[in-house]
């Protein structure tokens, strides 16, 4: 055995990877991830390899390497037994929170990019079912801020209200000031689907303002993400494009890759309500170049999308490119498009965006392509 490898080390690596993910500090993290693996295997303990899998599940989640985090995440919520794993039982885990929340949540995250949206929901009632089930204040209030993105991604305002309520009530109570904060952000998105965005920009903006504070990183592309479509929607075009490339360059100087193909389909949006009238083009008329640029940001969208195997984000982007070509008259290609993305789904149908895709591909008159 290397002599620097003791059983002590294991909360010591813990916490180092938990301190640099959250920095956005990937390669640290995934170095720290790779020495719980080394460790895992020279001692031959559950708990080590538990967090060795789980750990390198987030890293690669947060790197955009879906395929390959589902991979670790899985055997890690083999192992994992609340009965010996959970803070309360196994003091080494309480520098973090329970894996099995962890590894449940993010294993939700990850099903829904990859496309497989009812697995990921049940996977997320998983994670808020282990949470409820522990006496470990910090894990529940973690619990549902995942559960808060994992849903606001989904297009579902209904349930992060409910989650929300509960994550304000808990917080105060157990004064969790970060998650407070982080409650702010999706609380003003809420107000922003109740067409108050104004109030909701203003919330969402305090909500990062602390979050930014304490030199937190892990996150921020999604948040960003959102107060930017909420400019957005104010017709604060400037603003909107300026978080955007904000959010845009936390990728690349940290290697969050999770959102790239988000945000770059936002990006593509911004350029379409960007211009000059908000009168569409006739059919077939020639292309504007805000038109040009949107549609070179939806293909890229897609084509990252495509990359990371994340068919959740290339549905999405499909769905506005396809908007825009059916604006445009090319009718043909749109459905092409929208049609070959649908076809790959096998699930999921009752979510908004698979919805809102099968009601466009009729509009371009078409049956969607039967799920294969």
């Amino acid at each position: 055995m290397e002599t620097w490898i003791t059983p002590q080390l294991f909360p010591v690596l813990l916490g180092l990877h938990g301190f640099y993910l959250m920095r956005g500090q990937l390669p640290i993290s995934r170095e720290t991830s790779r020495q719980l693996s080394v460790l895992a295997a020279a001692t031959d303990d559950a708990a080590v390899l538990l967090a060795s899998h789980n750990t390198a599940g987030l890293s690669l989640f947060y790197g955009g390497e879906f395929v390959a985090a589902l991979a670790r995440m899985e055997p890690a919520a083999r192992i994992y037994d609340p009965e010996q794993h959970s803070p309360n039982q196994l003091r080494a885990f309480s520098v973090d929170h329970d894996p099995g929340v962890s590894c449940a949540a993010h294993t939700a995250l990850t099903l829904m990019l990859l496309g497989y949206q009812d697995r990921a929901a049940a996977r997320m009632r998983e994670c808020l079912d282990y949470a409820q089930s522990i006496d470990h204040p910090l894990t529940l209030a973690m619990a549902y801020n995942f559960a808060a993105t994992f849903y606001q991604f989904r297009r579902e305002p209904r349930t992060v209200r409910e989650l929300e309520d509960v994550r304000l009530e808990y917080s105060t109570k157990h004064d969790f000031d970060l998650f407070l904060m982080l409650g702010e952000i999706y609380r003003g998105w809420l107000l922003a689907e109740q067409g108050r965005a104004e109030e909701g920009a203003a919330q969402v903006q305090r909500g990062l303002a602390v979050f930014q504070a304490v030199g937190a990183e892990l996150g921020k592309p999604t948040f960003l993400g959102i107060l930017a479509d909420v400019f957005n929607r104010l017709g604060r075009r400037e603003e909107a494009s300026s978080v955007i490339a904000e959010a845009m360059d936390v990728a690349e100087r940290t290697g969050l890759h999770y959102w790239d193909a988000e945000l770059k389909r936002l990006r593509g949006r911004f350029n379409l309500h960007s211009e000059p009238s908000s009168r569409p083009p006739e059919r077939g008329a020639g292309r504007s170049s805000a038109e040009s640029e949107a549609e070179s940001c939806f293909l890229e969208a897609i084509e990252i999308a495509r990359r990371q195997e994340a068919r959740s984000h290339e549905l999405r982007a499909a769905l506005d490119l396809s908007r825009l070509w059916r604006r445009q008259g090319r009718i043909g290609q749109a459905h092409a498009l929208l049609s070959e993305i649908f076809g790959w789904f096998t699930e999921g149908f009752e979510t908004p965006d698979l919805v809102d895709a099968k009601a466009l591909l009729e509009e371009l008159g078409g049956a969607p392509s039967r799920p294969r």
